[in-house]
C-alpha cells in the first residue's frame, strides 16, 4: 500500500470538512431521538462473537492478552440498562483484507435503542441518510440528492431480480451454489453450512444489485446475525429482522432487531467459537459470561446497527477508503 503524505492529498479539505459534518450531523440526529454518546472500551477481554479473527495486543507488563473491539454492540446492549439509547461513534478494528472498501482501522457509528420495532429502526436508519449523510454531502460535494432518496427492499426480492432464485429451504441454497458456480465466483470459505453459501450470494449478487441506497429487509433466517428470527405468513419462510443499508454495492451499515436473553445468543456464540477452533486454528475462545449474564436482565426488543462512516465518506467523495483515512494503512 503506497503511502500519501497529508500536505499532498488532492481532496483532504473536502474529506476533513466532510467527516466532521456528518459526525456532527449524526450526533445532532440522535440526540434529537434521546439518545446518549457512551465511550466504550477498545480492549476486551474475551474475543467478540463473531466467527472471525481479531487484532490482538499483550500487556507490556503482565503478558495477558487483549483484543481489540471488532465493534461497540455487546458492549453498548450491556450499558443500554443504563439509558435506553445508547451511541458510539468511534474507531473499529478489524483483521479484513484492505480492499477499496475495507479498511483495517476505521470510524464507525454504533447504536443500541432498547424498546424498539424494526420498523421504528428502519425508519432510523433512513433518518440517518435523510437527516445526516444528505445534508453533509449537500454542504460539502453538492451530492446529497443521491443519498437522500435511499429505498427499501426485502432480500428475496432483490435476490429474484439479480438472478432469478426464488426458491426456498434447500433449494435456495442449492439454487445459489450452481449460480456462484456458474460465475465462477470461489467460495471465500468452505461450504460447511448454509451460512456460508448465503454469505457468498448476498455479497456477490444482492449488494451489487443495489445501485441505488438501499436498505435490505427480512433477510433469510441463515443470516439472522444474531437478529430475532420470525416465522412467515401464510407458507412463506422465516426471515430474519435484519437491516443493513448499501450504496453502490458497498455495506454501508448492518444491525436489526437482536436476540433476547442469552440462550440464542449462547448458541450463536458456541457455534462461532466453535468455527473459530477448528476452521480457523485459533484459540482463545472463551465465553463473554458478563455480557450474557446483563442480557438476561433486559428482555425488550431491542434495536442496533453499526454505520461505517469512513466507507460513506469514501462512497460520498468518490475516494478508495484508505484516501478518506486521512492517515492511510501502510
Amino acid at each position: 500500500m503506497p503511502h500519501f503524505p497529508v500536505a499532498t492529498h488532492p481532496d483532504i479539505k473536502k474529506i476533513v470538512e466532510f467527516k466532521a459534518n456528518l459526525t456532527w450531523r449524526i450526533r445532532t440526529y440522535l440526540r434529537e431521538q434521546g439518545a446518549l454518546e457512551v465511550p466504550m472500551p477498545v480492549l476486551q477481554a474475551t474475543r467478540e462473537g463473531a466467527p472471525v479473527d481479531q487484532w490482538t495486543t499483550t500487556d507490556p507488563h503482565t503478558g495477558k492478552r487483549w483484543y481489540l473491539r471488532h465493534c461497540m454492540e455487546d458492549h453498548l446492549r450491556r450499558v443500554s440498562i443504563a439509558h435506553d439509547r445508547v451511541f458510539e461513534i468511534g474507531k473499529a478494528i478489524r483483521a479484513d483484507r484492505r480492499s477499496p472498501s475495507h479498511a483495517s482501522e476505521f470510524l464507525v457509528l454504533e447504536l443500541v435503542f432498547r424498546r424498539f420495532t424494526y420498523e421504528n429502526g428502519i425508519d432510523l436508519i433512513r433518518g440517518l441518510y435523510t437527516e445526516a449523510i444528505g445534508p453533509a454531502a449537500d454542504d460539502v460535494y453538492g451530492n446529497g440528492a443521491a443519498f437522500r432518496g435511499i429505498v427499501t427492499q426485502r432480500w428475496r426480492d432483490i435476490l429474484e431480480q439479480a438472478t432469478g432464485i426464488d426458491s426456498h429451504g434447500d433449494e435456495l441454497i442449492a439454487d445459489s451454489k450452481r449460480w456462484l458456480t456458474a460465475h465462477s465466483i470461489t467460495p471465500e470459505r468452505p461450504y460447511v453450512t448454509s451460512w456460508e453459501v448465503l454469505e457468498d450470494i448476498m455479497k456477490h449478487a444482492v449488494e451489487p444489485a443495489c445501485t441505488l441506497p438501499t436498505i435490505i429487509t427480512h433477510f433469510p433466517a441463515e443470516l439472522c446475525h444474531v437478529c430475532t428470527i420470525e416465522s412467515g405468513q401464510s407458507g412463506q419462510p422465516r426471515h430474519a429482522l435484519r437491516a443493513s443499508s448499501v450504496v453502490n454495492g458497498v455495506e454501508c451499515s448492518d444491525g436489526g432487531i437482536k436476540f433476547r436473553g442469552s440462550t440464542e445468543y449462547r448458541q450463536v456464540y458456541e457455534t462461532n467459537a466453535a468455527y473459530r477452533e477448528t476452521q480457523l486454528g485459533l484459540d482463545g475462545n472463551h465465553l463473554p459470561e458478563e455480557f450474557f449474564a446483563d442480557l438476561d436482565t433486559m428482555t425488550d426488543a431491542t434495536f442496533t446497527t453499526g454505520m461505517g462512516i469512513d466507507r460513506i465518506a469514501a462512497l460520498v467523495s468518490g475516494n478508495d477508503i484508505q484516501r478518506v483515512l486521512i492517515f492511510p494503512e501502510g
